[in-house]
C-alpha cells in the first residue's frame, strides 16, 4: 500500500497514513479565531452609553439586530491608514 500524497510505501498505518503524512494539508494556526473575550469587550460608540460584550459574535449579533455596520474612514495623508488602501 502506498500513500496518495507522498507515494511512500505504508508498512504500518499507525506510523504513516491519514493525518500523519508530511505532505497532507494541515489547518493553519492563523485561521484560529477566539470568539470569547476575557474580561469583556467595551465598545463606546454603539449607543449613548458604553456597552460590554462577552464575545465578538455577541457584538456582531447586536450590530446586525440594530442595523449597524463597521466602517473605517480613510483620510489622505494619514500615516496609519495609508497602507490599508
Amino acid at each position: 500500500m502506498t500513500c496518495d500524497r507522498c507515494y511512500r510505501e505504508i508498512q504500518d498505518e499507525l506510523q504513516h497514513g491519514l493525518g500523519l503524512c508530511p505532505y497532507e494539508a494541515r489547518p493553519s494556526l492563523t485561521r484560529y479565531f477566539q470568539d470569547q473575550v476575557p474580561g469583556g469587550l467595551v465598545v463606546e460608540n454603539l449607543s449613548h452609553a458604553p456597552m460590554t460584550f462577552d464575545s465578538h459574535s455577541a457584538k456582531r449579533a447586536y450590530m446586525k439586530a440594530h442595523g449597524i455596520r463597521e466602517h473605517v474612514q480613510h483620510r489622505d495623508g494619514d500615516k496609519l491608514a495609508a497602507r490599508w488602501i
